[in-house]
């Protein structure tokens, strides 16, 4: 057998017992075409095997509408399909999803992809695997700095890829709340004894604030003494000078 366009083996011939390379059923894409080919006959047969082994059509008749729904799908659709947020505060969770589908567009639980991050600003790469859980393939990047980040979804064992971008802002807890919790404030206030004002209430709220006895001014004086004699140096001074005084008038007849 020789094909001139890429072909996807689905089951290779077996002579006696042993499994050759030459491609039995297998399907391929030319010219936005597709084809399913079957190097064989007898399919009834097989069919027949199959309720013989597992007692029932339900798994072949199952292979065989996959067959037909992937003919059947003109028009081209992304098999790779990645969900994220463009932009990320440091509060919520950096969770990245994906979907892959086979060739049929059936959801693909048992595909190998990854994914690649690049930091814009520092150039920095890193690998992480991304696991299946409940239809999606995911990956939690919290752990993540700050910074914009280019990424590339792929699948290791096929040439499907999609890429993109998204930012990861700081924490900042000032920007979380935008509004008084007004409940919580009211309660506050009435198990302390106080009062709540609006933003139109300022006139009210500084009256309040000068007859409340508990807000008077005060005033604190700190008054410090130092004695002359803690002052060792300028009282040799003065004594010396005093000295001094009294021996010039002295020598003088003064005294």
């Amino acid at each position: 057998l020789e094909t001139t366009v890429g072909v996807e083996p689905m089951l290779f011939k077996t002579i006696d017992g042993i499994t050759t390379k030459d491609p039995l059923l297998f399907s391929f894409e030319a010219h936005q075409q597709r084809g399913v080919v079957l190097m064989g006959e007898g399919l009834w047969k097989w069919r027949m095997h199959f309720f013989r082994v597992e007692g029932g059509f339900e798994g072949f008749d199952r292979f065989i509408n996959q067959l037909v729904q992937y003919l059947s799908l003109n028009n081209r659709k992304q098999r790779l399909v990645v969900q994220h947020e463009t932009l990320y505060d440091g509060s919520q969770p950096l969770i990245i999803k994906a979907q892959y589908f086979d060739q049929t567009y059936n959801l693909d639980p048992t595909a190998s992809l990854e994914i690649e991050l690049q930091h814009l600003e520092t150039q920095d790469q890193q690998t992480f695997p991304m696991r299946y859980s409940k239809g999606n393939y995911k990956i939690d990047l919290s752990f993540l700095n700050p910074g914009s980040y280019r990424y590339k979804v792929s699948n290791s064992e096929e040439r499907l890829q999609t890429s993109g971008q998204f930012q990861r802002l700081d924490y900042n807890i000032e920007h979380q709340y935008t509004y008084a919790n007004t409940s919580d404030l009211q309660q506050l206030a009435k198990t302390t004894n106080g009062q709540v004002f609006n933003d139109n209430q300022i006139e009210q709220l500084i009256n309040h604030l000068i007859v409340d006895n508990r807000f008077k001014s005060t005033q604190k004086v700190d008054k410090k003494s130092l004695s002359l004699i803690d002052f060792k140096f300028w009282l040799l001074l003065l004594v010396t000078s005093l000295t001094a005084e009294w021996l010039i008038r002295k020598y003088n007849g003064l005294i």
